[in-house]
């Protein structure tokens, strides 16, 4: 019995180990960051194997924005696809500095988090509101694994458009 509880639980430790971590290219509502380098930052990280970018913005203070990163890795789906295709880069978006200069070319945000999917290259492929991957107590896994898995970057011949 003993030596089957040593199995069980190296095994939880390797899976631990194995299970995708999202990639950020900036983890945090910083307010003094300047978006402008953190996306040529960003590009650089996602070309390099041709990944999407997932741009957040949002705040320290917005509660869904603070649970987020909790619930990217929550639902193990949702996390290994982030970990596969994309790279996340967090901007600030509050009272204090709404980098509004920055966002001034991006659709309008209507609540946070906002999120933004960019081609490898920064190009603007969707706006997304929130409010519509949220459920009664934190983001609905099949919604957010369907929108985040519809941007995938596509890869020839696998039938995607």
């Amino acid at each position: 019995m003993k030596l089957f509880g040593v199995v069980a639980i190296s095994l939880l430790l390797v899976s631990d180990v194995l299970a995708a971590e999202p990639i950020y290219s900036v983890s945090d509502y910083d307010p003094k960051r300047d978006p402008e380098i953190d996306l040529k930052k960003t590009v650089a990280m996602a070309g390099k194997d041709g990944r999407r970018i997932l741009m957040i913005a949002g705040s320290r203070t917005c509660g869904w924005c603070r649970s987020l990163s909790r619930e990217f890795k929550k639902e193990q789906k949702v996390a290994d696809l982030l970990a596969k295709h994309f790279v996340i880069m967090k901007v600030n978006y509050d009272e204090l500095n709404g980098n509004l200069f920055f966002l001034q070319d991006y659709p309008d945000i209507r609540e946070t988090p906002h999120f933004f999917v960019l081609d490898s290259k920064g190009k603007l492929l969707r706006s997304q509101h929130s409010k519509e991957l949220e459920g009664t107590i934190g983001y609905r896994a099949k919604a957010m694994f369907e929108f985040l898995n519809k941007w995938v970057p596509k890869k020839e011949g696998d039938g995607r458009k």
